[in-house]
Order: structure tokens, then C-alpha cells, then sequence
């Protein structure tokens, strides 16, 4: 097996010391503190997410009512389509058949004549 060889290393200076007066000179936050500002910090996220999906949810609920919209137009406007072609077709047909009925009566009096 390999040794391993640890070297220490040489520092220039003793940091410790400056170490220490930088903490030192900081106030001390308290972990109830700092759990108070991450809560608010949090809270202020999730506000700005629900204002976001509200945003969003509207957008959506808009979109999803004009095409509710559209679709309602168009299916009247084909319904109105049929509606109208079925009342030609049932004229068409009225037509045809006084026609039928009088060729039929046209028929008869041929051959009553005959």
C-alpha cells in the first residue's frame, strides 16, 4: 500500500485573529431571527407565485370562454346552415310532389279520354 504524505501549509499571515474581529464586530443574529426572515422571505414567494397563477388562471378562464364562445357561434351558425337547407329541401319537396300529383291526375284524364 501507498503512504500518504500530508504536508502542512505555510499561512503568510495568522489569520485567526482577523478571523475573530470580523466576527466579533458583527452583531449576532439569533436563529429565531433569521427563521423569521426566511418565513417572511417565503411567504413573500408563495404570494408572488399565487399572484402569478391568479394571473394565469384568469388568462386562462378568458381564453377558455371565448373559444366557448366561438364554438357556440359556429354550431349555431351551422345548426342556422342546416335549419335553413332542410326548409328549401322541404319546399323542394312540396314542389315535387304537387307536380307528382298532378302529372298523376294528367296521366288519368289522358286515359279517361282515351
Amino acid at each position: 500500500m501507498r503512504s500518504l504524505s500530508i504536508s502542512s501549509v505555510k499561512l503568510d499571515k495568522d489569520y485567526t485573529n482577523i478571523i475573530i474581529e470580523s466576527v466579533s464586530d458583527k452583531e449576532e443574529t439569533s436563529v429565531e431571527t433569521m427563521r423569521k426572515a426566511m418565513r417572511k422571505t417565503t411567504l413573500d414567494i408563495i404570494k408572488d407565485i399565487e399572484k402569478i397563477v391568479d394571473s394565469q388562471s384568469s388568462e386562462i378562464t378568458a381564453k377558455l370562454d371565448e373559444q366557448a364562445n366561438n364554438l357556440i357561434k359556429d354550431i349555431s351558425s351551422s345548426i342556422e346552415s342546416d335549419a335553413e337547407e332542410l326548409k328549401k329541401q322541404l319546399e323542394n319537396k312540396k314542389e315535387y310532389e304537387e307536380l307528382y300529383k298532378q302529372a298523376v291526375l294528367g296521366i288519368e284524364e289522358i286515359k279517361n279520354n282515351i
